[in-house]
């Protein structure tokens, strides 16, 4: 599927949207309903259609961060503080199906959705069943649409559902009396009351929650424009006279078979005469297009102008016309969507300038990145991992390696200890532990909110079972994670008016990790330029004060690091811009401290932050205060947002420890080799002239 066509707008818009409201009122639950825990896949699905239209449709939609602008129906509309069904319904003219995978037994269920435009049966009566009950009166399901189980979950797809209707209606409830009516052949009927109606479908899956969204769109195309669409009559009549029978008695062909077939056999006939089409050609789909010949310029005449717009567009969509969805398929097992890639075949022209489709079709998937629990994991007799990055000669390099996702956050039995201390500091120090250059930046308020769920929405809990657990809190309504350790609770997504500093807070006070932010500085432009800080959460910086960053690019960051500018600023840019969402990557680095610790950037009152330490003697070294400080250090993209996440986690390693394990030659020649490298600056940027002497020595004594 091209991304570009997920949700379209035509010049049905504000008619169905008034047609759809009026269905609410009449059929309420009917048509618009949620199961419990089904609101973290609403919500990311509203958050993902809110960004495609304002990304895709910049003159109809906007977002200033909270609030959703309509120049369609001329409705602003809060989208903290409405239910995320009630923004999809409000603004979307399409139907929505979200199904949730069931931990259990693997299977998939419906468990909300808005369903306007159905025959036979209604949102009510689908609402938490299972795939197979809801196909089941579908023919041959089993073996016509085993495309889905296979699909590759980073390819979304599109497909067409096809039958002859007599008017345009949308929804008619299994119970409705032209349902329960016996079929028959009016003889009164009229050509021009037949249409063609194809429910245009596309099948994605979210990529925080794992939901699968199934959205669609009833299209009416009037069957008197067949006559001079070419192939298509020869098309229909194909599939009235060789399909099986089955399926044109599922599709309830056969009231409107009379007056139909006569006029497709009257119209195929002119159009062989006519020369066109090639009357020895074979009968089937397009082969590079599911439109008929010269669709493209009918479509430009309805338009009315040339750029796609609501104002008189008709929907692309209309003209694949006859994918007919068994259309080809009926005369043999032809499938339209071999591998999920569709062939080709389901595409559509792209829109310069979508940045949508770029950010929604990856990763946090959790059947294609399974995150693998940790049952059983104690968090209290785990060891903290023992890292030894230095070497005898120093170079600066960006040192980069593969990270497997499962690992991006790390725990050990310090967890609990560490945990007091970040709430104390951020009782202490509250504006410098979590900042957002601007808290009212829409790029910076998604990015904040998907890191977030990223977190305790999917990753915390399924990587950590014996720390982090979800749950159904029926008084709110929400879903809740609660840490284990310490038995708090907070919600498993940023509530709706929750404040940006609070989710920050909240990940500062639960995780053991320091979070920054970075986004592109030119938001038309995400894979160019440069990337700078917008937002982070963090205990425990080294050496400088994350609120005095802020707004700053990497080189900005990175200023006062000897060498950076001539050996890294243009690797780290490229790295950047290049970085997928999906693959993950870590570094360590390493210093020592010999005043400091893991909170002391904060304040200045220490002789190493005053800069007073000069030239230590062993007999000045405070053994007690002396570490070994470690950064294990990892990168990642968030898919929808397109931010890059840096983290890392802070170890301190007793210099005693060291040399205990025999390792205190190899961190003396290490220090040594700070003068020796590549960047010979970097001994006095790591404040080798005040501890180094004293180190070395008590190190190799």
């Amino acid at each position: 599927m091209d991304h570009g066509w997920w949700i379209e707008l035509d010049k049905t818009y504000r008619e169905r949207i008034e047609q759809r409201k009026g269905l609410r009122r009449q059929y309420g639950h009917l048509v618009m309903d949620g199961l419990p825990g089904s609101e973290f896949a609403c919500r990311e699905l509203m958050e993902m259609v809110v960004q495609f239209l304002c990304a895709r449709y910049p003159h109809y939609f906007s977002c200033d961060g909270t609030t959703l602008h309509n120049n369609i129906l001329g409705t602003t509309q809060n989208i903290t503080t409405s239910r995320p069904l009630d923004v999809l319904f409000d603004h979307v003219s399409e139907d929505f199906a979200i199904m949730i995978r069931d931990s259990q037994t693997g299977e998939y269920f419906f468990r909300a959705g808005i369903i306007c435009a159905s025959m036979g049966w209604t949102l009510g009566d689908k609402l938490g069943l299972g795939l197979d009950q809801i196909h089941e009166p579908v023919p041959d399901y089993q073996e016509r649409m085993g495309y889905f189980a296979k699909m590759p979950t980073d390819k979304p797809i599109q497909r067409g559902a096809w039958s002859i209707e007599v008017g345009k209606t949308l929804l008619l409830p299994k119970d409705h009396p032209e349902i329960l009516k016996k079929p028959r052949q009016d003889p009164n009927l009229s050509l021009e009351d037949c249409y063609l109606r194809v429910d245009w479908q596309t099948l994605r899956r979210l990529p925080l929650s794992g939901a699968v969204v199934f959205n669609f769109k009833a299209h009416f195309t009037p069957v008197v424009e067949f006559r001079d669409e070419p192939g298509i009559p020869r098309l229909l009549l194909k599939i009235f006279k060789d399909s099986k029978r089955s399926l044109l008695e599922y599709k309830k062909t056969w009231p409107v078979e009379h007056v139909v077939v006569p006029h497709l056999e009257q119209w195929a006939e002119e159009q062989d005469n006519g020369g066109l089409v090639d009357r020895e050609s074979e009968v089937s789909t397009l082969e590079d297009s599911l439109y008929f010949p010269g669709w493209e310029a009918k479509w430009r005449r309805q338009q009315g102008f040339e750029h796609p717009g609501v104002q008189g567009t008709r929907s692309k969509r209309q003209y694949r016309a006859v994918i007919l969805n068994g259309a080809a398929g009926d005369n043999g097992d032809r499938d339209f969507h071999e591998e999920g890639g569709c062939n080709g075949v389901c595409r559509a022209a792209d829109m310069d300038g979508l940045e949508a489709s770029r950010k929604s079709d990856v990763i946090w998937d959790k059947e294609q990145y399974p995150i693998e629990p940790l049952d059983g994991f104690d968090v209290t007799a785990s060891e903290p991992p023992r890292f030894r990055p230095f070497k005898p000669k120093y170079h600066l390099t960006m040192g980069i390696e593969t990270l497997d996702p499962n690992d991006l956050v790390l725990f050990d039995k310090t967890y609990p200890d560490r945990l007091s201390l970040r709430q104390s500091l951020l009782d202490q120090y509250p504006k410098e532990i979590v900042g957002i250059r601007d808290p009212l930046d829409g790029r910076t308020q998604l990015a904040v909110r998907e890191l977030y769920s990223f977190l305790f929405g999917l990753y915390l809990p399924s990587r950590y079972p014996t720390i982090f657990e979800t749950y159904y809190d029926r008084q709110s309504s929400t879903t809740k994670v609660r840490n284990i350790v310490t038995q708090k609770t907070f919600p498993a997504i940023i509530e709706k008016g929750e404040l940006l500093h609070t989710g920050l807070a909240n990940v500062a006070e639960n995780v053991d990790e320091d979070f920054f932010i970075l986004l592109p500085h030119d938001k038309s432009n995400p894979t160019g330029g440069y990337y700078r800080l917008e937002a982070y959460s963090a205990c425990f910086p080294s050496g400088f004060k994350p609120q005095e960053k802020l707004g700053k690019s990497l080189a900005g960051i990175h200023g006062p690091v000897p060498g950076y500018k001539e050996k890294l600023q243009k690797s780290m840019d490229r790295f950047f811009s290049r970085l997928e969402a999906g693959k993950c990557v870590k570094r360590v680095n390493w210093s020592i401290t010999v005043d400091e610790e893991l909170y002391s950037n904060f304040d200045k009152s220490t002789p190493a932050m005053e800069g007073k330490l000069e030239n230590l003697a062993l007999e000045d070294l405070d053994l007690n205060k002396t570490f070994l400080r470690c950064e294990r250090q990892t990168l990642h993209r968030l898919p929808t947002s397109g931010a890059i996440i840096f983290a890392f986690h802070t170890y301190l390693y007793p210099i005693e420890e060291i040399k205990a394990e025999g390792s205190g030659e190899l961190l003396a020649l290490a220090i040594d080799g700070l003068e020796r490298g590549s960047v010979p600056e970097m001994f006095k940027y790591k404040n080798g002239e005040k501890w180094a002497n004293a180190v070395r020595e008590f190190l190799r004594k």
